[in-house]
């Protein structure tokens, strides 16, 4: 009997001026201004539910806090909230005690204002270190959807040596331990080359053909793949902002929206994978 593949819908909610970079060359104002998330995010809604598909959405709190209706209609909607942040730092800037208390912040907030237990976390800029890894266990997250099992990218990510497909992770990022409940759904990357691509940057400056090979070679050869988006890439209306390079924001708006949804299309077709939300997987598959 052939097992369906899972095919993961993630998202990270936050704005287009998020990045540090962009903060540091735009006036913060104008830039905030600009935001459209609301509807790109009710966009993505309508979307997901056309397709039939659960995601679960990473949220920075001071979007959370900003937009409570955006959470309540995931929650109503069958979707899977989770954590990306108290703020957007890089974590590998931050010492043990600051990520400490910011956990524990917003475990706190989105438990009192949403009645949500957060079980999941994704780190900003994929940027998880294994001092992380205890302190996501200490503040009861059940997993961590953070490594990039890709060759190293210099300044960014990249742990070569790091499974493929989720697995029980240890006191190191690319280490097995059995015995854990806590587990690690690693980002995809091409099976063979271990080249990143399937989603974000990747597919709106590598484009739709690439994405769509990653993804089948992944259902194919791993029975697991797993996307992610930000809203701001749905945007039609980002305004150009003097020193930002072309490609941080290219192809963001209809050509994002057409490549994605002949993508999702394109995948149902020919795997009709199973699209549960990460945390529905972990309470099927480890509790």
């Amino acid at each position: 009997m052939t097992h369906r593949p899972y095919f993961f819908f993630t998202v990270d909610v936050e704005e287009w001026f998020t990045s540090a970079k962009i903060l540091s060359i735009a006036n913060t104002s104008s830039v905030q201004a600009s935001s459209d998330l609301e509807e790109c995010m009710q966009w993505l809604i309508r979307f997901l539910g056309e397709e039939k598909i659960y995601g679960t959405f990473f949220f920075i709190q001071d979007i959370a806090d900003r937009h409570p209706g955006l959470v309540n209609a995931l929650i109503k909607e069958g979707h899977e909230v989770a954590l990306h942040g108290v703020t957007h730092d890089d974590l590998r800037t931050l010492t043990p005690q600051k990520i400490d208390e910011m956990l524990k912040t917003a475990r706190a907030f989105f438990q009192k204002k949403f009645n949500l237990s957060l079980k999941g976390y994704r780190a900003p800029y994929f940027s998880i270190t294994e001092k992380v890894l205890p302190l996501l266990r200490k503040h009861d997250f059940a997993y961590d959807s953070s490594v990039v099992p890709s060759l190293r990218i210099p300044g960014w990510y990249g742990e070569f040596g790091a499974p493929q497909t989720p697995y029980h992770i240890g006191n190191g990022l690319t280490i097995r331990d059995n015995q854990s409940s806590f587990l690690e759904f690693p980002m995809s990357v091409h099976p063979r080359w271990r080249i990143p691509g399937l989603g974000g940057y990747y597919f709106r400056n590598l484009g739709y053909h690439y994405a769509r090979h990653i993804a089948s070679q992944c259902l194919k050869n791993l029975n697991y793949a797993i996307f992610y988006l930000h809203p701001w890439e749905l945007s039609i209306s980002i305004p150009r902002v003097r020193g930002v390079p072309f490609y941080m924001h290219r192809r963001t708006g209809v050509w994002t929206r057409k490549a994605l949804r002949a993508l999702i299309q394109s995948i149902r077709h020919t795997f009709n994978p199973l699209s549960p939300t990460l945390f529905d997987y972990y309470q099927s598959n480890i509790s």
